[in-house]
């Protein structure tokens, strides 16, 4: 009975939870923002640095070792090259999708931040060290009283402070186009 338990803990857990990909994340006095999200940093109980990254250790599908099959035997035993070709062609396809797939989560890492109401997203970046240097900012951003203007670029691998007093921030009002963090 215990393991069922747990079992719905972690299904409501993995509700509550997101992966996104963004460009920007910004700190602006006490508030994290990106995309159309906004966080209150005394609200974030955790960050995280998660590898996500994917070892493809399958084997190819099992219809590309059919058509690899049907197109020998149409050449060889049926003598229909064209028709072979055109099933090579298809083996191709799957195969530069298969490999595309692969090289595409092979390096994952997320930034991963959970409030005290237990929901949590996770940000991706391709880059592990940035996603580091990012945490470290924000663990120094949560353990100071001081106010800060920060922009971080996932796309660029880069961290802007920006100057000045948040305080006498502009107040955006009206018409908001595009996601709240570009209009921050």
């Amino acid at each position: 009975m215990a393991d069922n338990t747990f079992s719905m803990k972690q299904l409501v857990s993995d509700a509550r939870s997101k992966e996104i990909d963004i460009d920007t994340l910004k700190v602006r006095g006490k508030t994290l923002i990106f995309g159309n999200s906004i966080f209150y940093i005394p609200n974030i109980s955790r960050i995280d640095v998660h590898d996500l990254s994917i070892e493809n250790e399958k084997s190819l599908p099992w219809y590309f070792w059919l058509l690899l099959i049907t197109s020998f035997l149409l050449y060889f035993v049926f003598e229909q090259a064209l028709l072979s070709v055109v099933f090579i062609a298809l083996m191709g396809l799957i195969l530069y999708n298969y490999l595309l797939k692969d090289r595409q989560f092979r390096n994952r890492y997320g930034l991963g931040i959970t409030l005290n109401s237990g929901s949590s997203t996770t940000m991706i970046s391709p880059y592990l060290d940035f996603v580091k240097e990012v945490a470290v900012v924000l663990y120094n951003i949560m353990n100071s009283e001081e106010d800060k203007s920060i922009n971080f670029h996932f796309d660029e691998r880069k961290i802007v402070e920006i100057g000045g007093d948040v305080s006498g921030s502009t107040v955006v009002s009206g018409h908001v186009a595009g996601d709240i963090v570009n209009s921050i």
